[in-house]
């Protein structure tokens, strides 16, 4: 019972944070660069904001691009299940193969907004749909050479066990395996959340535009249901980054939930604050150069899979 009202906690603890992590990023952005920056909350506002607005649709539109957004939505409160949270309470599916749903979950959803790009008829949908897949033929490679890593290293490829392993392990910070597939994981995480220097979550300029460029023509709640699902996901690949390689410890006793509670939510702001200082020092790079940030991360996976065999 206490397990199942934990998951229950966690889950609606990641889907009401996550918009405010958005939100926290572009406030510490304003003020690394001398800017007042909008409010902690402007990312709920805009969703409220959005909710409440009427839908346009283009009359050349099909079904394709009415399913991704609540594919999107449905997906991302999926992975909030499959993830276990900050509570050690585990996931609410620990079935075997979590990384592989993981993966094919994340997969599933960017293949329909694709195709909801496509179906759009405009320019910049189509535009957007093709370098996104083409981004994430990239990303994926590293990814899954880093999760499975770890996971062979864990010896399991289900979350829950791979987390307890990176939390239980005290040799596992000081290995060399760590610092590399750290390194990768987040460069790869700067790619696959849509920021700076790979994307630009805040532009429109037909130029630069990636993800934006794919989600251009959606309005209204459908536009509010795939900003929140964006959101859900980078709350979702921070969490990983912090359960896998900056673990919270185990903390005992009656206030033992709060504390990783309050270590986890440090955490997650000071890894918000590094995203905001990279994104403040580093411009946007050109499309044609992204794949050289993205095969140098998948080079630090190939070497923490070689020290891990030597």
């Amino acid at each position: 019972m206490a397990d199942f009202l934990g998951i229950g906690f966690q889950w609606l603890f990641g889907l009401l944070l996550a918009p405010v992590l958005g939100g926290a990023i572009k406030l510490a952005k304003a003020r690394l660069q001398h800017r007042q920056g909008p409010p902690l909350l402007q990312p709920w506002y805009d969703l409220m904001k959005l909710f409440r607005k009427r839908m346009v649709l283009s009359g050349t539109t099909s079904w394709l691009f009415r399913v991704p957004p609540f594919l999107e939505i449905g997906v991302a409160l999926g992975l909030l299940l499959v993830v276990p949270g900050p509570f050690r309470a585990g996931a609410a599916f620990p079935f075997g193969a979590d990384l592989v749903a993981l993966l094919y979950l994340m997969a599933l959803a960017r293949f329909f907004s694709a195709l909801a790009g496509l179906d759009a008829g405009s320019a910049f949908g189509g535009m957007g749909s093709s370098r996104e897949m083409t981004l994430a033929a990239l990303i994926e490679p590293g990814l899954v050479l880093i999760l499975f890593l770890l996971g062979f290293k864990a010896g399991s490829l289900s979350l829950n066990p791979l987390f307890h392993w990176a939390a239980q392990d005290p040799g596992w910070i000081l290995s060399p395996l760590h610092l590399l597939t750290g390194v990768a994981y987040f460069m790869l995480m700067i790619a696959e959340t849509g920021r700076i220097p790979v994307d630009n979550p805040d532009t429109h300029l037909e130029l630069t535009m990636i993800h934006e460029g794919m989600i251009l023509e959606y309005s209204g709640p459908f536009l509010a249901l795939i900003n929140w699902a964006a959101w859900i996901r980078q709350y979702l690949f921070f969490s990983i980054f912090i359960q896998l390689f900056w673990p919270v410890p185990a903390y005992g006793g009656f206030p033992g939930p709060f504390l990783s509670l309050a270590d986890f939510c440090l955490k997650l702001a000071l890894v918000g604050g590094l995203v905001a200082l990279v994104e403040s020092l580093l411009a946007k790079m050109r499309l044609l150069k992204a794949p050289r940030l993205l095969w140098a991360a998948f080079a630090f996976g190939v070497l923490g899979l070689l020290t891990a065999i030597f």
